[in-house]
């Protein structure tokens, strides 16, 4: 029960207070209005108090500020805070008239002093502060209201009275929707009628959580049927005013016409559409550019005699192709601007395996890749850095008649940061072995791309060789 909504014209008063003898005074002068009605309801302690607040509608509170359990402006504030929408009036001796003072500066209606009431001011202080309080909250409601209004002057408002049922709607949300101003009632049916048939079950679950207190507003997107028939997209706002017991009396808000926003959006989804299948196709065509290359320098190199010359032939097809994977797994890729690194190593790996005719079970292949992701500018030299690296092991490690293992790493050591390893347990290297004084073109080629990703290099000798590179992933200033 709300404050001031008295039942067949009963008012319910609880009494705190711990003095018996307080209570009987109180009591019989209450009983000597005959033309005012009364029920007094009794606790000796707050926390009986906060308890019958919490389970039972009162219209008005008498409070004795020191009690058994509580004393002084606390048990104010925690019984105004337990039944914000109940007015208080204090009780108070004339010692404590300072204390009841800051009570009513804190929100108390009113107060007594006891041994200084009769039965007419008793009964008055009584009603004052029930209607006082009435008067309180219908201007805040107002005031809420004309601040949904001010923030949205442009937009339709509503009001929404829970319990009459009724809608008020402003002119400007029945404009939006091609209504003049007698077209539309005070029923919400008239607003959900209007609301698609798809999004309808939506909003009333949207709404129905910020009724039940389940969110802080109400707020909704979703598509309204114009007069015309035509389809408005609306966002609609609200926030329920709530009684003292918490439960929702009414929701007010507004209506803005979102349309052209909706349409400016899903015209940059359809452009982003219409781009990313034109990337897809320039990664397909320059898959395919490169693939027509390696196939002519296949061809080119049936002619060739010469094995130098021949392995020179095949070591740029691989190069080729390590390559062209890059722009295949893009293609593949439902993100353009990154790959799957670990899918994309072990295709290199296994093509280089083939294009050696290397014996999987005397050459063992490991690959231990986490779930990294890299960027074209980034994945083109890492891919070719791994190419040259496993071409180089294949080629030189493992004479003929030995077995062995080549082990490629690429791992996440920090943000942005990656440590890329490719290892064999083959011959090795000398030990005075100095990549940048390398005449091969392959290992020239690795030391000029580990520069160009800013990476530092490191080659170890111990039971094989074993090449550490540590790298961060290029930045969209770098790549430009």
């Amino acid at each position: 029960m709300m404050a001031g909504e008295m039942t067949s014209g009963i008012t319910r008063v609880l009494l705190i207070e711990d003095n018996p003898g307080d209570a009987r005074l109180l009591r019989a002068t209450l009983a000597e209005v005959s033309s005012a009605q009364f029920e007094l309801v009794r606790a000796e302690q707050l926390s009986e108090a906060l308890d019958r607040l919490s389970r039972e509608g009162f219209d008005v509170v008498l409070l004795d500020l020191s009690l058994p359990d509580s004393h002084g402006l606390d048990t104010f504030i925690r019984t105004h805070t337990r039944a914000p929408g109940v007015p208080i009036v204090v009780l108070t001796g004339l010692d404590d008239e300072e204390l009841a003072i800051k009570a009513v500066q804190k929100g108390a209606q009113d107060y007594l002093v006891k041994g200084q009431l009769d039965s007419n001011l008793l009964v008055r202080s009584l009603r004052y502060a029930i209607e006082r309080d009435r008067l309180l909250r219908a201007l805040r409601e107002s005031e809420e209201r004309y601040a949904l209004a001010a923030r949205g002057a442009n937009d339709g408002l509503w009001d929404w009275n829970l319990r009459s049922n009724e809608v008020y709607y402003s002119p400007r949300w029945k404009s939006m929707l091609g209504f003049d101003e007698g077209e539309i009632g005070t029923s919400p049916d008239e607003w959900f009628s209007r609301i698609h048939e798809d999004d309808r079950e939506a909003v009333r679950t949207a709404l129905n959580a910020h009724l039940q207190g389940q969110t802080a507003h109400f707020e909704s997107e979703h598509r309204m049927i114009h007069k015309d028939g035509s389809t408005r997209w609306m966002l609609c706002r609200g926030q329920a005013v709530r009684d003292g017991s918490g439960q929702a009396s009414r929701i007010a808000g507004t209506l803005t016409d979102i349309t052209e926003r909706k349409e400016a959006e899903e015209r940059i989804r359809a452009s982003l559409r219409e781009k990313e299948v034109l990337l897809k196709e320039i990664h397909h065509r320059v898959k395919n550019n490169l693939q027509i290359i390696s196939s002519l320098l296949k061809l080119q190199s049936r002619n060739i005699t010469d094995p130098q010359t021949l392995d020179m032939f095949r070591e740029s097809q691989n190069r080729i192709k390590s390559m062209a994977l890059i722009h295949e797994k893009l293609y593949q890729s439902k993100d353009l601007a990154v790959i799957d690194f670990a899918e994309y190593i072990k295709n290199l790996a296994v093509h280089l395996f083939r294009s050696y005719a290397v014996n999987s079970e005397a050459v063992r292949l490991r690959i231990d890749v986490e779930n990294v992701h890299l960027g074209i500018d980034t994945a083109i030299p890492c891919g070719l850095i791994i190419n040259e690296l496993v071409s180089n092991s294949l080629k030189y490690a493992f004479p003929p008649g030995t077995t062995g293992e080549i082990r490629i790493v690429l791992r996440p050591i920090g943000e942005n940061r990656y440590l890329l390893i490719v290892a064999d347990t083959g011959v090795g290297i000398p030990p005075d072995f100095d990549i940048r004084r390398a005449t091969s073109l392959g290992l020239r080629l690795v030391s000029t791309l580990n520069d160009q990703i800013g990476g530092t290099l490191e080659v170890r000798n111990s039971g094989g060789t074993e090449f550490r590179i540590t790298f961060s992933e290029l930045r969209s200033k770098e790549r430009s």
